[in-house]
């Protein structure tokens, strides 16, 4: 009777020694799905997580978008612009575009680029490029490359809207800033399709006639164009030469063009008349020269050392 008793309780022992084993087991494997779910959760507010990326103002998460490629991200900016002519932003540098208002972003994936809105999950619409020259446009403006190859302008507000419609071959903006000198100006761009170049305004209007030539800068009556290393001023109302000179190096200051014609001879000229308004200077580079639109005037320097001030 004692030998069952002990037999008894062996099994007894055993049983309670199964149990608390199970019940560790059991404790342990729901830590760790817990600390699985917490991790699946992105505690840490990382931008890509778990082939997502989430959206963040601040601490509060906004939305999220499913990635269908490990490449997927932001959009970058690209920079054609170094492909022609055109005197651009000379900070610009191709980056990451980050979100816009809190509620739509340019996401690169599937080697598109995806206008996303991110409140309501969706996107927008699909691109090949996207450009704002790192530092952004006037009015919230987006240089677009479409499916077709072909350039448009979308402003990204509340809604967005199509400014210029997709069907120029190359659209850019020369460099200005505008009055807060915090974004690029918007309302004069430069565009190319088969006819040549020409400027238009940010309503598709034109603001110049069709040039040949590729459009280095503008001014309100002129337009300087270059042709391999040389270049050229042209009325723009006609888009005529104003005159048949080539130079080395132009470009608008104030209401005037300084210039290096192809003696290496630098000066400044008045485009009115045709007339120079400031003394001629030898240069070996146009490095050497330094211009300053100040409150007083045009200074000029010449190796680091002020010639003239022009009025």
């Amino acid at each position: 009777m004692k030998k069952n008793k002990n037999i008894t309780l062996i099994l007894l022992i055993l049983l309670l020694l199964i149990s608390s084993s199970l019940a560790i087991w059991g404790y342990l494997q729901n830590q760790k799905g817990v600390n699985k779910q917490v991790k699946l959760e992105n505690v840490n507010k990382e931008f890509k997580f778990n082939n997502k990326l989430y959206f963040y103002n601040e601490s509060n998460l906004l939305g999220t978008y499913d990635c269908k490629t490990e490449k997927c991200d932001y959009a970058t900016g690209v920079l054609d612009d170094k492909t022609y002519a055109l005197n651009y932003y000379d900070k610009a540098k191709e980056e990451k575009i980050k979100m816009i208002l809190n509620k739509y972003a340019f996401i690169s994936d599937d080697d598109k680029v995806l206008l996303y809105d991110i409140v309501n999950k969706r996107v927008i619409n699909t691109f090949k490029a996207v450009k704002n020259y790192e530092i952004g446009i006037d009015n919230n403006y987006y240089i677009l490359k479409d499916m077709n190859d072909k350039w448009g302008v979308m402003r990204i507000a509340e809604t967005p809207e199509l400014i210029i419609d997709y069907k120029y071959d190359f659209i850019g903006l020369h460099n200005e800033l505008n009055e807060g000198n915090t974004l690029l100006k918007s309302d004069i761009f430069v565009i190319k399709n088969v006819n040549g170049w020409k400027l238009i305004d940010n309503k598709g209007l034109d603001k110049s006639s069709y040039i040949t030539n590729q459009i280095h800068d503008y001014s309100d009556k002129y337009i300087i164009t270059k042709v391999g290393n040389y270049y050229y001023i042209n009325n723009r109302e006609s888009g005529n030469l104003l005159m048949s000179n080539a130079y080395s190096y132009a470009r608008f200051i104030n209401k005037y063009i300084a210039l290096v014609d192809t003696d290496n001879v630098f000066y400044i000229m008045n485009p009115e008349n045709l007339a120079s308004v400031s003394q001629k200077y030898k240069v070996t580079l146009i490095d050497e020269v330094g211009l300053a639109d100040t409150s007083d005037g045009i200074a000029v320097s010449i190796g680091g050392i002020l010639k003239e001030m022009i009025r």
